[in-house]
């Protein structure tokens, strides 16, 4: 299964005992996923994990083509205080950024900012820091705002999160932020 970059945190279906490998890509990496999907047909699914791990990634790296324009553009995004701060340091205009990554990776400015600023606040949970100063910290209106977000991105509240320790390791595992 090859999903699509998501709106929002979703569940996936599964059998008891079945076991799932999963890899985030970096934001904006282009694969064919129909060849991506035969290739991997043929892997062995017994045996040792860690060279099915090697030969999948091996795939993936075959597969994938990433663009340096969109992650220096994503990088300068998540780093700058707004998307015109982003712009300005990539020596474009806002409008041309937005064009750059509404084509390539299919989202505007503001769903990569919003997601970054979740995902640095969600890595924050495993401190024990209060969640208000969490989301002051990240920049949210307020508690109840974070909460909003966290839920809408990351399929629960933050006090939830914080207390899923399994789930809080995955948000702390890389990806865009």
């Amino acid at each position: 299964m090859v999903s699509p970059l998501a709106q929002r945190a979703y569940g996936v279906e599964g059998l008891a005992g079945e076991d799932w490998l999963g890899y985030r890509l970096q934001p904006g990496t282009a694969f064919d996923a129909q060849a991506l999907l035969r290739a991997v047909q043929g892997l062995p699914l017994q045996g040792d994990p860690q060279r099915l791990e090697r030969q999948v990634l091996a795939i993936l790296g075959d597969c994938a083509r990433r663009d340096a324009r969109l992650e220096e553009s994503l990088a300068a995004l998540a780093q700058a205080a707004s998307v015109r701060a982003a712009a300005h340091a990539l020596g474009v205009s806002e409008r041309s950024l937005e064009r750059l990554l509404q084509t390539g990776t299919g989202q505007p400015p503001r769903y990569w900012r919003a997601l970054a600023r979740v995902r640095r606040a969600a890595r924050a949970l495993a401190s024990p820091q209060p969640l208000a100063a969490i989301a002051a910290d990240a920049g949210y209106a307020d508690q109840a705002h974070f909460s909003r977000e966290c839920r809408h991105w990351l399929g629960l509240a933050p006090a939830r999160l914080r207390a899923a320790s399994g789930l809080l390791a995955t948000v702390q595992a890389s990806g865009y932020s």
